[in-house]
């Protein structure tokens, strides 16, 4: 999908769940010979995104998308929240998870690789930097093809057994 197309309509989706607290982290849109299948990745604005939130969701941007048929008429939409190792894709994930790592892809071949592991750095709204040990390297986000952030069971082994090590 191109990247202004899927600007487009993650902003727009940005609008519709806004009168719930939901917004998007993130899409995708995977075609297939019988069907559309259209996976939102949302999060709330406080407190943590659980089944309620995405099937609020899910019902609001069926409810739009059958009426505009933005995917045709075979299509299914998904809601889901960004999971433990979360992806994030939009400035505002970038600003509010840095100091965490993550596992970063590129689209663009930068100092010979695609791929880091590093701890996010600093961001504005058209940049972001990633902590390579002594080294920074910042970035735009035109050149983001994924990123997910990683996460540490060791540190929170207490959500994995519900037991506080």
């Amino acid at each position: 999908m191109q990247q202004d197309v899927r600007h487009r309509l993650v902003k727009e989706a940005d609008t519709i769940l806004a009168p719930l607290g939901v917004y998007v982290v993130d899409m995708e849109v995977e075609s297939g010979r019988n069907r559309t299948l259209v996976r939102f990745f949302v999060d709330v604005e406080e407190g943590k995104v659980d089944i309620s939130h995405c099937a609020k969701a899910s019902r609001t941007l069926i409810e739009h998308y059958d009426t505009h048929l933005t995917f045709g008429e075979n299509y299914a939409i998904e809601v889901s929240s960004p999971g433990m190792e979360r992806r994030i894709a939009r400035p505002r994930d970038f600003k509010r998870f840095a100091g965490s790592e993550a596992q970063v892809r590129l689209s663009k071949v930068v100092d010979g690789r695609r791929n880091f592991r590093a701890i996010l750095g600093d961001s504005d709204d058209n940049n972001f930097t990633l902590l390579l040990g002594e080294e920074k390297l910042t970035l735009p986000f035109t050149f983001l093809s994924r990123a997910n952030l990683v996460y540490d069971f060791t540190k929170h082994k207490e959500d994995a057994d519900g037991i506080q090590s």
